[in-house]
């Protein structure tokens, strides 16, 4: 391919960096009941619980009430400790499981930001 200048451009492949192993969520979804204290807490304060769980993430107080935010935080959650899935199963997951969905958030953020 010839430059406008006459000079030739020069085409090179920069390395890339190999992309980390997408893991599984530290807790299945259908074991949020497995803490009793935490399946109660989810099941009869979910706004409340979630709030908690994006405090300690780091995300700011009251992001839990905001609509759609479940999808959000898992989603980010997910991103950033490479855990597979996508934003149309979090979506999915937050409308349909809520409280099963904070569970398994917040006891994956106990397990890497313990209080």
């Amino acid at each position: 391919m010839s430059h406008p200048l006459g000079h030739s451009a020069v085409t090179t492949n920069q390395p890339r960096r190999p992309e980390a192993e997408k893991i599984e969520w530290s807790s299945r979804l259908s074991g949020f009941c497995e803490d009793k204290s935490m399946c109660c807490y989810a099941l009869t304060c979910p706004l409340l619980m979630s709030t908690g769980v994006t405090e300690q993430y780091g995300e700011g107080f009251g992001l839990g009430a905001v609509p759609f935010s479940l999808m959000a935080l898992r989603s980010d959650i997910r991103e950033r400790y490479n855990i597979k899935g996508s934003l149309c199963l979090d979506w999915m997951v937050g409308c349909c499981c809520g409280p099963c969905a904070v569970v398994q958030m917040a006891k994956e953020v106990n397990k890497r930001h313990p209080y």
